[in-house]
């Protein structure tokens, strides 16, 4: 249940971004996140992903709705070296990089509901409050005031003194 792909003609940077909107989705919550990304690596870490899949489906028989991707690596491969020109005879040389990326797709036990609520939110149960359940509104409630630090005192006062043109 691994795929790998070699010598990609994209920095691993750029790869590494797609990579961890996908890493620890479903395959196909996976597949529809880079269906709607407008990055370039997207298309290849697709064909990738579906690869994957398929090598699951047909290697162990499992159904695509159970996997998930449980680990993806995006490694630097090797780097093309090409010269830019430079005014006064000068050059910078321009490293076009290369990525290795892995993956790899783990079995689900059951199948995952899409949200899980919170205890705090159900229905009927209220987390417990630091402030015993009440805030304090009205004339009671205590005024925040801004404390300033006795070094920077003297720094206000000049800076309030200043007369304004």
């Amino acid at each position: 249940m691994k795929a790998n792909l070699r010598y990609l003609r994209i920095s691993p940077r750029k790869v590494r971004l797609v990579a961890d909107v996908i890493r620890g989705l479903p395959v196909a919550e996976a597949e529809a996140q880079l269906v709607s990304l407008k990055k370039r690596a997207a298309v290849p870490l697709m064909k990738l992903l579906r690869s994957a899949a398929k090598n699951a489906e047909d290697s162990r028989n499992v159904d695509k709705d159970r996997l998930y991707i449980s680990s993806i690596a995006v490694n630097e491969g090797p780097a093309l070296k090409r010269v830019e020109r430079r005014a006064r005879g000068g050059a910078n040389i321009l490293h076009k990089r290369m990525s290795h990326v892995s993956i790899e797709l783990g079995v689900m036990e059951k199948k995952q509901p899409k949200y899980v609520v919170p205890e705090r939110e159900k229905k009927g149960k209220q987390a417990p409050r630091s402030d015993g359940g009440k805030e304090k509104q009205g004339p009671e409630a205590p005024k925040r005031e801004m404390r300033i630090p006795k070094e920077r005192k003297g720094v206000l006062k000049r800076l309030f003194r200043r007369k304004s043109v």
